[in-house]
């Protein structure tokens, strides 16, 4: 055997810097953003919300996040009122910029609005160029309203089109929105003011306007826009994947665009398909019944009527078939009861294609004849398909891979623990039981660390968004996981060790070839050309 070394030359060095260029500043980022809660009147059944920014004047309005649905729409700080018969009404006032606000106080106002016509960056979308649904209101844009629920119940908005620019953890995209002119009854949850559709584009299809309540008629013309949300991850070339660990309304969850957070589960993800073609996260339900001291009891149900299930965080309750809910009406009932406590024991599991059991706890409470009943703000009944809501999504850590088509779920870990983000805009930060807000830097910190926030924290959120936006070169169909930086409130995942390995690398090439000098260049040229000689002998074919 014949071995020859050959020393690199200048072009596969360079080669090789670009390489390791491309490894150490491209590749995964991930932002993570507080996941906040809205009250509720019934013992369970919350839902959550973020915080975004809209326009060249950053209006924060927060928006429910809902992946039962595609659209983003946002109202202005009052709606108007047309009378057209849809019970359109005006929209939710807006909360007052303090702390310590009650359940019923959150539960009757909205924390920011969105006006475009105050923004410089915004346009409305013509009625031309591929829109079929002409504002009812201006027939020279494009209208769009959207109907919420199950059986044609009045609940939903609508309003025109608009392109601007959107805002959430430090990152910015340019996204078409809907701005809400008329909102119907219950649309609102409140203090979220609009609603942030996570589901696939399909989904994000919109007839221009109802003709009476809960239906839309003759007006089956619809116009199609892209889903913001892919829109947000493709142009800040993050993944296609988000995930949410929910918290509770004490203490917020965590939102996490581009990739998983490892910090928020335990174990590995137990995966199930999505099912294509369909615009939300339908999944196969094999089976649902009781589980109590470990044993598990299906109840019985007739032969395909589970249908597709829906992953919907916007639904606050387990929304089963009606002889599956009377089935576990009839389970509750043969276990007496003098307390709640009574009944903890006593909990749902659901089974999804390749997930055997997925339990959701608290859906029994004692009822007023002395046996456990199916708590009602939890579980409700649907002849129309299963919905997998808020209970059984705030019970696990859960991951949503857009390009793969699965949903994972994880054991917690604890509590998610976003408290005082730099991400938190100033009507959440005063939420938050020991947040303060500074106006100066316009940021949020714990308010032990109040003193150090004002002295420079402006610098320190301009360096955590200029950092986040530099790592932010994710392939969008690549996972990322990251490592976690939580400092000074700030929650942004970077990959650190890549990018310093990288650095290193490249000083100690040029630290090198600068000791080496130009006499060096010219001998290693002239062994590179001999070797090139004596290789063309080695390999040269026999004659």
């Amino acid at each position: 055997a014949i071995y020859s070394y050959r020393r690199p030359n200048m072009a596969r060095n360079l080669v090789c810097l670009v390489v390791v260029f491309l490894w150490a500043f491209g590749a995964q980022a991930q932002i993570n953003v507080p996941l906040l809660h809205f009250p509720s009147t019934e013992a369970s059944g919350y839902g959550s919300y973020i915080n975004i920014q809209l326009g060249s004047n950053a209006q924060a309005v927060s928006v429910l996040v809902d992946t039962g649905s595609a659209t983003l729409a946002v109202p202005p700080a009052s709606c108007g009122v047309d009378q057209s018969g849809c019970s359109e009404v005006a929209c939710n006032p807006q909360c007052p910029l303090q702390s310590g606000l009650t359940q019923t106080q959150l539960a009757s106002c909205a924390f920011g609005s969105y006006d475009s016509t105050q923004s410089t960056s915004a346009q409305n979308i013509p009625a031309s160029n591929g829109c079929n649904t002409p504002s009812p209101a201006n027939s020279n844009v494009c209208g769009f309203s959207v109907s919420y629920g199950q059986g044609g119940g009045c609940c939903g908005m609508q309003g025109f089109l608009v392109q601007d620019t959107m805002s959430i953890g430090g990152l910015q995209a340019s996204t078409i929105l809907g701005q809400i002119q008329q909102v119907q009854s219950q649309f609102q949850e409140p203090p979220s003011a609009g609603i942030f559709g996570f589901a696939y584009e399909s989904g994000n299809c919109l007839y221009g306007s109802f003709s009476s309540c809960g239906s839309y008629g003759a007006n089956t013309a619809y116009t199609c826009a892209p889903s913001p949300l892919t829109t947000f991850l493709t142009s800040n070339n993050l993944a296609n994947t988000f995930s949410m660990c929910f918290g509770s309304l004490q203490v917020p969850g965590v939102l996490t665009l581009g990739g998983t957070n490892s910090q928020f589960y335990t174990g590995s993800f137990q995966y199930t398909p999505i099912t294509q073609g369909t615009p939300y996260y339908t999944v196969q339900l094999l089976a649902v019944g009781t589980v109590s001291g470990g044993t598990l009891s299906p109840v019985s149900a007739s032969s395909g009527v589970y249908n597709g299930a829906i992953l919907d965080s916007g639904t606050s309750t387990l929304t089963l078939p009606t002889e599956v809910f009377n089935e576990l009406s009839n389970v509750g009932a043969a276990v007496t009861c003098s307390t709640n406590a009574n009944c903890a024991s006593l909990n749902i599991y659901v089974a999804l294609k390749n997930i055997p059991q997925l339990t959701v706890p608290n859906m029994y409470m004692c009822g007023d004849q002395g046996t456990c009943m199916l708590n009602p703000g939890a579980v409700s009944a649907t002849t129309s398909n299963p919905i997998l809501g808020y209970p059984l999504l705030s019970s696990y850590y859960v991951t949503f891979e857009r390009s793969a088509y699965q949903a994972g779920f994880a054991t917690l870990s604890g509590s998610c623990a976003s408290t005082c983000s730099m991400h938190l805009v100033e009507q959440g930060c005063i939420m938050q039981t020991g947040c303060v807000w500074s106006s100066s830097s316009s940021s949020c910190s714990s308010a032990s660390a109040s003193h150090a926030a004002t002295t420079a924290p402006a610098a320190t959120t301009a360096a955590a968004s200029t950092a986040t936006v530099s790592a932010a070169v994710a392939e969008e169909s690549g996972a990322s996981s990251g490592s976690s930086a939580v400092a000074g409130g700030m929650l942004v995942v970077v990959t650190v060790v890549p990018a310093v390995l990288g650095l290193a690398f490249i000083l100690s090439f040029v630290i090198y070839r600068r000791a080496r000098g130009p006499a060096a260049d010219a001998e290693e040229a002239l062994m590179a050309v001999s070797q090139e000689s004596a290789a063309d002998q080695i390999y040269a074919p026999a004659q």
